[in-house]
């Protein structure tokens, strides 16, 4: 048992939770915008039966999509986050399915204020293809729920993430609540051509890049599909259809 206590990632998103130098690309999907990043909370973690379940609990302040904390909170309600993560066969030895990891992860709480909300949505460029007209706040119940998992077996390595984001917001102070639901997800995979094992923290190559030496590092080659849908309710009344985008796919 571990407990963890300042601002650090909420256990929600697959891809979010690596680390910049360990994902497959240099930058992250768009599944990403459903998930919060960097909130201040307290979590226990561990592992459980020989390791092979993982989970993560946590309590936090609360954030909107894609948003990391300020340091400061904008309302007095919190976040329960919850991930579990089975490895069932992680000391099963030759299997075809040891590297097999799945599991999900969920959020529940509540969000008030335009700080409650998404500040926007953006593609891997990191152009804003969505965002709430600026009257638009949260105000009510919100929550997330991801499963997902990782594959590696040898120099070959996958990762697939679905994401649900729920919030209830009012297009201003008087309006009418309505509750929404903002749908992504992704399937990246990739092939370490030098021979090294793919792995979720990463690939350490055998030898470092040396042009003298006349040696190549590590090369892995990778591609990911990813889709974001913005809930059709959100049109015209929280959001402008002349100025943002229902929808963003991204391939790679």
């Amino acid at each position: 048992l571990q407990m963890r206590f300042g601002r650090f990632k909420e256990p929600i998103g697959l891809e979010r939770l690596q680390s910049d130098s360990w994902s497959f690309f240099n930058e992250r999907s768009i599944v990403t915008n459903l998930t919060p990043d960097r909130d201040l909370g307290v979590q226990a973690s561990g592992d459980l039966f020989n390791s092979t379940i993982n989970y993560q609990l946590g309590l936090f302040n609360g954030l909107g999509d894609g948003a990391n904390s300020t340091n400061t909170d904008f309302d007095n309600d919190k976040d329960v986050v919850g991930r579990v993560i089975t490895m069932p066969f992680k000391h099963v030895d030759r299997s075809p399915v040891q590297g097999l990891s799945f599991g999900i992860a969920a959020s529940s709480g509540r969000a008030k204020t335009a700080s409650g909300r998404t500040a926007g949505y953006k593609t891997d460029g990191q152009q804003t293809f969505f965002s709430y007209n600026a009257a638009t706040i949260a105000d009510g119940r919100s929550w997330r729920v991801s499963p997902q998992f990782d594959y590696r077996d040898g120099s070959f390595g996958a990762l697939g993430e679905y994401v649900v984001s729920t919030v209830n917001v009012r297009p201003g102070a008087a309006g009418t609540k309505t509750e929404l639901q903002n749908k992504a997800w992704q399937l990246a995979a990739g092939y370490v051509l030098t021979g090294e094992n793919s792995s979720y923290a990463g690939v350490v190559p055998d030898t470092n890049f040396d042009w003298t030496a006349g040696t190549w590092g590590a090369v892995e080659i990778v591609a990911r599909y990813a889709d974001l849908k913005v809930d059709d309710a959100a049109f015209p009344l929280f959001a402008s259809a002349a100025a943002s985008a229902d929808r963003a796919k991204s391939l790679g």
